[in-house]
């Protein structure tokens, strides 16, 4: 008979053991509780995840309320993973709460070795998947080896599947503690896993307000997703809670002061309980039962929860104090051996301190530990922590915080790396206090230079994990150690291109050209010329961003005059591709191209793969900018290849978006862009890239709107819109608002229409590219046209010809066929015929059947016309270009009207083609041409 011993309760894996004394039973929350309970149901039931975040005050009673619903699961006869982990006022290391549940899934503790943590991150891996697919991001995020150079979206995409698989295994509830504390990107991995998880997954974070005021939208708009906001106590609830914690009467004078000062805040309640027993005015009369033992008229209550753990601190012994300041120092949760370290005394007497403070409720214990040979305890409250250390004397500060580096460095071993945030906090620490009272000598030297080292440290862990903003954060105070130092070449040139990585996308465009410019300022004084025309090129995309365009041309042409006399290198190539990037975004196609060419050629021989793709996407793009669609559609196609390769996230998604453009404006091949930017579309979603998803939703729309499908197409630039919105991409907002405006004057609404364009104007004046450019005036014209103001709509289309010379005739062929319209509706044949020439300018089928278009409106003989209108109607229906087919199909039955045909049962079906298109702009084409005809 097989034999089964218990190691550990699944729900119970890292939590605080229960408190020894006061507790009373949740008053006042019935409802949250339920809410709570209720959410875990639906999540198990359904199999679809969940949000729940639990907002309050310091004291207003999170922590007790997940402490119940940690009950009620552990009640439940079926079995779920409850997992759990904490973000820390200071000291908080990348992804700390979800690293910490990941840890405890894995039986990670703090001091196992790195090869004992790729040992156990691997096989929980392969526990889970069968194979090692994803260990790579996991061992990134416990700290084990070396970060692969994953991308954010990777990594994001690996951690949501390891969670998926453990929700397929057991519902799984993870607990995130004090989330008003996380970095960034931790937050954004919470909403990318609300909203792209799959399966019974329950997250449940805790936050003070601050969350909200980081995060105003948290949460919102997610069907899974609630909030639940506790408020105060009522006098009536408090009243009660008090009354539970003694389990007998209390002088009503002194029931009514409590009640009052504690305004309804739980933590006050006990605190205030706690205080009265300190003082011998209660005394134990039996198992949670407490008697007045002596006159209460002299008792007084401070006015803040503050004031009263302080004092009761203050009635600490003197040895009981000074343990509860050394804990505070290490952080709210901490460990026996570091304070004992601090301390400089015997761990079992700190052991026997910490047993009398945890009978005072000031600490608990936590079980298991994290390290696997040291006990662990937490501070029951954070403002107890807070208030220890407010109480240490800053004489003292600096020399606790080197020692807690100091055994912490010890105790990681070969795994430091991994808490450098941790180290380089305490470090910072000791340093703005030892400034502060002005040490001089060589201690504050050495004290600088290691926390420069390890503030570096945690600006390289913090920017491979794609926190840029924390990174930023870590860069700058390196910057400054470095400067107070005078530290060698090696050090600078190390922190400026590390520095330089992290600013994109940390702190706005503006910042980012700052940290080039100091990067640059450093290789410029060390003589370093590589270093120095790498930084030149690296200032070009801020530039162009800002609207400095030349310069950003100065810059790029620097770039490559300092780095040519080099030879062939990476940073050549790069800088190469930087210059042709910024000339086919502005238009300057012909330039971009030899540049482009000889960027890639130079990266495939010096072997950087990933610049090779790069350069060889925007030299598609810059061919199709000038019309030569089969080689552009074959050296995109190439760079699709390439990205895929070369696994380069960022490039793969420019691809989906540039691929999908290139088949949809050179080959008009609609089904293939739309497969293309729906298989770019779910990777974004799945890495929760909400850029990359605001670009290729809007060229989704842009598709759609090709199609005729109006409705989607508007809908899709909305979308892209919001999503532009919420990253700040200037650009993008422009060219959506240029694509719904389009989107809605098809449909006939003309002064929605003009309010997107109107509002897109200014933006896209400011960011001048072709690709948005060159629909002002289209736009423009088109609403000249359906208000009839022939004159307008004429200049609007030939100022959109101009710029499709320097641009494709093939992104926008309809361009000439309206404008030839309009010509000849007005009776200018000669004008129009003049335009002849312009309709073969595009390559693509759609420019094709728009040429033959003008052909037969041009034609004479009606019969000659038909003909060539029969062949652009053939071509439209072929593609799917329905609304251009009905339009076709109308200038069709004007052919036929003249040849004595009957025409009425062609504008019947473009009748229903533009209808069932909700193309209302054009159906009084139908009905001129319907009046036309005669009886």
């Amino acid at each position: 008979m097989p034999a089964w011993r218990a190691l550990r309760i699944k729900a119970r894996t890292r939590g605080e053991r229960s408190r020894l004394g006061l507790e009373a039973r949740l008053i006042g929350r019935d409802e949250e509780l339920a809410l709570m309970e209720q959410t875990l149901r639906r999540v198990e039931g359904e199999g679809r995840p969940a949000l729940l975040t639990v907002v309050g005050p310091a004291g207003v009673g999170k922590s007790r309320l997940v402490s119940e619903l940690e009950r009620h699961v552990e009640a439940l006869p079926q079995t779920f993973y409850w997992r759990r982990g904490r973000c820390l006022a200071y000291g908080n290391t990348s992804y700390s709460a979800l690293a910490d549940a990941i840890k405890a899934q894995c039986e990670i503790f703090e001091d196992d070795p790195a090869e004992t943590v790729l040992r156990k991150a691997d096989a929980a891996v392969r526990e889970l998947f069968g194979d090692g697919g994803v260990a790579p991001q996991i061992r990134a995020l416990v700290g084990a080896g070396e970060i692969l150079g994953s991308s954010r979206e990777d990594l994001f995409d690996a951690w949501r599947r390891f969670l998926e698989r453990m929700a397929a295994r057991y519902p799984l509830v993870l607990v995130l503690d004090d989330l008003h504390w996380a970095d960034d990107g931790l937050l954004d991995f919470i909403e990318h896993v609300a909203d792209w998880a799959q399966g019974p997954i329950l997250i449940v974070a805790t936050a003070r307000p601050e969350l909200l005021d980081r995060r105003p939208n948290w949460g919102g708009g997610k069907r899974n997703a609630a909030s639940i906001s506790l408020e105060p106590l009522s006098e009536d609830e408090g009243g009660t809670m008090l009354d539970e914690l003694l389990s007998s009467p209390m002088p009503p004078e002194l029931r009514r002061a409590i009640v009052e000062r504690s305004e309804g805040n739980p933590l006050f309640v006990e605190e205030i309980v706690r205080k009265l027993i300190d003082d011998g005015v209660l005394r134990a009369t039996g198992p949670s039962r407490w008697e007045v033992a002596r006159s209460v008229e002299a008792v007084e209550i401070p006015r803040s929860v503050q004031a009263l753990i302080a004092a009761r601190l203050d009635g600490l012994p003197e040895d009981e104090k000074a343990i509860v300041q050394d804990a505070a120092v290490v952080g709210r949760v901490f460990w026996l051996g570091a304070v004992a370290e601090l301390a400089g005394r015997d761990p079992e007497e700190v052991r026997e301190a910490l047993g009398r403070l945890r009978v005072k409720d000031l600490v608990v214990p936590h079980e298991p530990s994290s390290f696997s040979d040291e006990r662990e305890f937490s501070f029951r409250h954070n403002l107890i922590r807070d208030g220890a250390y407010d109480s240490l004397p800053k004489s003292l500060r600096a020399e606790k915080h080197t020692g807690v580096a100091r055994w912490a460095e010890r105790r990681a071993g070969d795994r430091a790396e991994e808490i450098a945030e941790l180290i380089a906090t305490h470090l910072l620490e000791a340093l703005r206090y030892v400034e502060e009272l002005g040490e001089v000598g060589a201690g504050p030297v050495e004290l600088r230079e290691r926390t420069f080292r390890w503030t570096l440290a945690a600006g390289e862990r913090t920017s491979a994990l794609w926190l840029r903003r924390e990174a930023n954060r870590w860069f700058r105070e390196a910057e400054r150690l470095a400067d107070e130092l005078g530290l060698g070449p090696e050090d600078r040139v190390r922190l400026a291109r590390a520095h330089v990585h992290a600013s994109w996308g940390a702190d706005g465009i503006g910042e980012t050209e700052r940290v080039v410019r100091r990067a640059l300022a450093v290789f410029e004084e060390l003589a370093d010329p590589v270093g120095t025309g790498w930084a030149h090129a690296q200032l070009v995309p801020p530039l162009l961003m800002q609207g400095h365009d030349d310069d950003a041309e100065r810059e790029g042409r620097l770039a490559i005059e300092i780095l040519e006399p080099l030879g062939e290198r990476e940073e050549l190539a790069d800088a190469t591709h930087t210059l042709g990037w910024y000339l086919w975004r502005r238009g300057r196609s012909a330039e971009a191209e030899p540049l482009l060419r000889r960027a890639v050629s130079m990266a495939e021989r010096v072997g950087s793969r990933l610049v090779a793709a790069e350069s060889t996407q925007s030299l598609a793009v810059c061919l199709a900018q000038m019309g030569r669609s089969e080689e552009a559609l074959g050296t995109m196609e190439r760079a699709y290849r390439l990205a895929k390769e070369t696994r380069d996230f960022a490039n793969l998604m420019r691809c989906y978006n540039n691929l999908p453009s290139v088949l949809s404006d050179l080959a008009s091949d609609f089904g293939r862009a739309l497969a293309v930017l729906e298989e770019g579309l779910e990777a974004a979603r799945r890495a929760g890239a909400r850029g990359h998803l605001g670009w290729l939703t809007g060229s989704h729309g842009d598709v759609l709107f090709r199609l005729g499908r109006l409705r989607e197409a508007e809908a899709d630039q909305r979308e892209a819109i919001e999503l532009a919105r919420a990253v700040g991409d200037e650009p993008l907002i422009g060219m959506r608002l240029s694509g719904l405006a389009i989107a809605l004057l098809y449909q006939g609404r003309l002064e929605e229409a003009e309010e997107a364009h109107l509002a897109s104007v200014p933006i896209i004046r400011a960011n001048p590219e072709p690709q948005s450019w060159v629909y002002v005036p289209l736009i423009e014209g088109y609403l000249a046209l359906a208000r009839r103001r022939d004159e307008e709509a004429v200049r609007g289309f030939e100022r959109t010809i101009e710029m499709l010379e320097a641009f494709t005739f093939d992104a926008a062929p309809e361009a000439v066929t309206d404008l030839v319209r309009l010509l000849l509706r007005a009776g200018r044949r000669d004008e129009a015929a003049a335009h002849r020439a312009l309709a073969d300018r595009g390559r693509s089928p759609a420019a094709r059947a728009n040429a033959a278009v003008v052909d037969g409106l041009l034609a004479p003989e009606a019969e000659a016309a038909a003909d060539l209108l029969r062949g652009a109607v053939d071509t439209f229906d072929a593609i799917g270009m329905r609304i251009d087919a009905a339009r076709a199909r109308v200038d069709l039955a004007r052919a036929e009207a003249r040849g004595g045909d009957d025409p009425r049962p062609t504008l019947d079906a473009a009748r229903r083609m533009l209808s069932d298109c909700h193309a209302g702009a054009f159906l009084h084409e139908v009905d001129e041409a319907l009046a036309a005809t005669p009886p």
